[in-house]
């Protein structure tokens, strides 16, 4: 991964987290030597190493080395309830879990025989001075096992997305290129089982830059400095707080819905940089299109344009007998090309409902990624969201998306942030949820202001003021959380 860009930049600094800094070169080493003793260990391609270090050198150095090893990482998120973390490491296959030594002895329990469970930190002395190695692990294979990353199953139960090495290099070659303040200083905040973290971790070493870690965005009043940040729309506050107008470069979100009012709110504050709406699921390796705001364009109110697909990545917006629909209209977006994942760790029942053959190509086996969002291409070639299967109702015929929503919300003056959520059932309600800097302004105020605005269809059954929008560990809005809150 980072074995090209270590000649040149052996003793500029790669990693940062508080006063440690670790140079390209000492990190080589570091993965190397970790590298080596999974190999004694008998790890080899396709087994599966678990990662339950947080956010830190630690989990960096050790990702990169279970790469090197040819094998793929698990992140394990001790913050999880035991209940998960077991799932995950059934599903996934782990048989061997390095885990820091707080750890050990949970981690040990939750593991069953014949997974190991090791105890270990990056030290200083894993990096030893010296030459730049000139003998490297042969490549991996492109359909080889990379990572895989653990997303919520509708079922309750998480579903392991496995990511070929083809996969992330893919995603890392053009994101180093599409975004050259990689090549600097980006701040990196979110875990590994995160996919967002892979971009500012793997990218920014992959470009000669130098990734600062740091804690959560929701847990700081001030960031350090950088070139780059990626985060969802939900960070955009934290991100505001951040000191130097930083980041001075590029800000990258994905994740979440991009509403046009959050950015103009959001230049405001730094007018420097320039912002990118990323989408992608985790299926299809971290993002699959972007679109580009730069500083002298002028930014629409509403849900953003999520741009056009990247390099190597198809898109088809197709209607239920999996039949191209016509520009501007809607219908739901496939995913195929060379980022769709190979399926769901021990799950192949749900791999073949959401892995389905794809008929747009002679490939043979190729297959497309059916996300369960929905959008359009509008004449430019850009793709638009509108909402995902779950999340859109009809009132009086008219179709609403939680996006047009929020976006409505955010216009009212004094208002900060928005969340709307669908309640189902017999009388389907949408119910509003808004963060304001003004105490007077309450629930009926807004939706008066609302009413003199927007069709009736588009007004919440109520609007609900808190001091503050629930996040999941993740970053981005709880809205399982804000449906709880709901009083019909």
């Amino acid at each position: 991964m980072i074995g090209d860009v270590v000649a040149r930049m052996g003793d500029e600094p790669a990693l940062v987290h508080n006063d440690l800094v670790v140079s390209y070169g000492e990190l080589d080493q570091a993965v190397a030597r970790l590298a080596a003793d999974l190999g004694e260990r008998g790890i080899r391609a396709e087994d599966r190493v678990g990662i339950a270090h947080g956010t830190g050198i630690d989990g960096a150095v050790a990702a990169l080395a279970v790469l090197e090893a040819g094998a793929a990482f698990v992140p394990i998120e001790a913050s999880s309830p035991d209940a998960r973390l077991r799932s995950v490491i059934d599903d996934a296959g782990v048989s061997l879990i390095l885990t820091p030594e707080d750890l050990g002895a949970r981690i040990g329990a939750l593991a069953p025989a014949p997974c190991r469970v090791e105890k270990w930190r990056f030290a200083k002395s894993d990096a030893p001075a010296g030459p730049v190695r000139t003998e490297r692990s042969s490549a991996p294979h492109r359909e080889q096992l990379a990572y895989i990353i653990f997303t919520s199953g509708s079922t309750g139960r998480p579903k392991g997305v496995m990511i070929a090495h083809g996969a992330i290099a893919n995603y890392i070659g053009w994101a180093r290129t599409a975004y050259t303040s990689l090549g600097g200083k980006a701040v990196l905040h979110s875990p590994l089982g995160f996919d967002l973290t892979l971009t500012a971790l793997f990218g920014t070493l992959a470009a000669g830059g130098c990734v600062v870690l740091s804690e959560p965005l929701s847990g700081f009043s001030e960031l350090p400095d950088a070139d780059f940040v990626k985060g969802t729309p939900s960070h955009l506050p934290f991100i505001s707080l951040m000191s130097g107008k930083s980041p001075a470069k590029e800000l990258v979100l994905g994740g979440e819905s991009l509403i046009g009012e959050n950015v103009e709110w959001w230049r405001s504050v730094n007018p420097t940089a320039e912002i990118v709406n990323e989408y992608g699921p985790t299926e299809t390796t971290v993002g699959c299109t972007a679109r580009r705001w730069s500083r002298d364009m002028t930014v629409p109110p509403g849900v953003l344009s999520l741009g056009k697909p990247i390099s190597g990545c198809e898109i088809h917006v197709l209607d239920a007998e999996l039949t191209p629909v016509a520009v501007e209209e809607v219908g739901e977006l496939y995913i195929s090309g060379l980022q769709t994942a190979r399926g769901y760790a021990a799950m192949p029942g749900t791999t073949a409902a959401s892995f389905v053959p794809d008929p747009f190509t002679a490939e043979p086996g190729r297959r497309m990624y059916r996300s369960g969002d929905f959008g359009w291409y509008d004449h430019n070639g850009e793709l638009h969201f509108t909402g995902r299967n779950d999340n859109q109702i009809k009132v009086s015929g008219h179709r609403i998306e939680l996006g047009d929503v929020e976006a409505n919300l955010l216009r009212t003056p004094g208002v900060l942030e928005a969340a709307a959520v669908l309640l189902r059932g017999e009388n389907p309600q949408i119910f509003g949820f808004v963060r304001t800097s003004d105490p007077s302004l309450d629930g009926e105020a807004i939706l008066r202001g609302i009413r003199d605005r927007v069709p009736h269809y588009l007004v919440p059954a109520q609007v609900v003021v808190v001091p503050d929008l629930p996040r999941t560990q993740n970053g981005k809005i709880d809205r399982e959380h804000l449906s709880g809150l709901v009083k019909r």
